[in-house]
């Protein structure tokens, strides 16, 4: 089984093991959408601070847990904007935060979290370039909302 949790082995080395999170390098700018536990990898590949936009699609837990583990969010020369919608009155640094709260996980993002960060609502119909690159959303049909991302790009 794929998805949910995290399955590295033999049976999904072709496509990996990990939960989403998606790498997508254009116009001299790093995207990464969704923080699963494919996102402590990409940290670990890292050599130095990281500058970088998040999307987050939406924030089942297996779209976001890699997040307490990715290296470069302690690193305070890496720099994040971090996008993603706003769910039941609850913003992207809500939701990231909260994730983070005891009794659920043992440090908060605010006590451990040294990046420069910037937190922007995303929400579907939003569009934004970066690097020459259009990212745009629309709400896809997932339990809870979620949206899917396009990338347009030359």
């Amino acid at each position: 089984m794929r998805g949910s949790i995290p399955s590295p082995g033999p049976e999904t080395a072709r496509y990996g093991g990990n939960t989403p999170c998606i790498e997508v390098r254009v116009g001299g700018e790093r995207l990464i959408f969704d923080l699963g536990t494919g996102v402590r990898e990409l940290g670990a590949s890292v050599k130095g601070p990281l500058d970088a936009h998040l999307f987050i699609s939406h924030y089942h837990y297996d779209h976001l847990q890699g997040l307490p583990f990715f290296g470069p969010i302690f690193d305070p020369r890496s720099r994040f904007t971090i996008r993603g919608p706003t769910r039941n009155s609850r913003t992207v640094k809500d939701v990231l935060s909260g994730q983070m709260q005891q009794p659920f996980f043992p440090v908060t993002a605010e006590m451990v979290f040294r990046a420069q960060l910037e937190y922007q609502a995303f929400e579907a119909g939003d569009r934004i370039t970066l690097g020459g690159a259009r990212i745009s959303a629309i709400e896809s049909n997932h339990p809870g909302g979620s949206l899917a991302y396009r990338i347009d790009y030359k």
